[in-house]
């Protein structure tokens, strides 16, 4: 199961203010991958890659996670791959199945909220803005939904803002361990591209607010 993470003002159960805006953003995790281990249940829990053949200079297109340890990531040559995980699996592409299992996902989401903005094969915005529920409440639903009928793990982000809610659903990526943590670190995440001594240098950007992250 993915990760949710929510922006502090979006938990209240009170009515919100005039105005203000509930931006969903949610991410199919490491979809190609997925869709893969539906297919293919062998693959489960393995080191493996969808990717290009590594004779004719292929690239990979998703790693599954175990992959990802050894510092595998999409758009490296599948050689390069193949010498950082020893016995790495290599899946050629099923693009048809993948577009098959968007389109199911995206028409599920559709049905449940007005307002969609689709902006990859994995990915969507979602204004829920007039529904009078929590975005937690509704981001909880859909990732139940999304896993219990296509069996796909996804990860989501609940802001005020389409930035800080894809910021949010980059940092949650690929679930974990209930923890708390203030927002000027989600932003700093940002501006520093990820984790690393870089992190150190940055300064919180101003109007961060404080922002909370869950296991779903």
């Amino acid at each position: 199961m993915g990760t949710i993470v929510i922006a502090e003002a979006d938990l209240s159960t009170k009515q919100p203010r005039a105005g203000a805006r509930t931006i969903l953003h949610f991410d199919l995790d490491a979809f190609f991958c997925s869709v893969e281990e539906i297919l293919r249940p062998d693959l489960r829990g393995k080191a493996f890659v969808v990717a290009g053949r590594p004779e004719e200079r292929g690239v990979v297109a998703s790693a599954s996670y175990p992959a990802r340890r050894y510092g595998v990531h999409s758009a490296m040559p599948t050689a390069r791959a193949l010498r950082l995980v020893p016995g790495l699996v290599v899946v050629a592409p099923r693009h048809e199945k993948y577009a098959e299992a968007s389109e199911q996902v995206m028409g599920l989401i559709r049905s449940a909220v007005p307002a969609v903005e689709q902006v990859s094969i994995d990915e969507a915005f979602l204004d829920v803005s007039d529904d009078p529920r929590p975005g937690a409440d509704i981001a909880a639903k859909l990732q139940a939904e999304i896993r219990s009928r296509f069996d796909l793990p996804s990860s989501w982000g609940v802001a005020s803002s389409k930035l800080v809610a894809k910021i949010a659903t980059n940092v949650a990526k690929p679930g974990g361990p209930v923890r708390r943590l203030p927002s000027w670190r989600l932003c700093r995440w940002a501006c520093c591209g990820g984790s690393g001594p870089r992190r150190r240098m940055c300064w919180p950007p101003a109007g961060c607010g404080p922002s909370v992250i869950w296991q779903g």
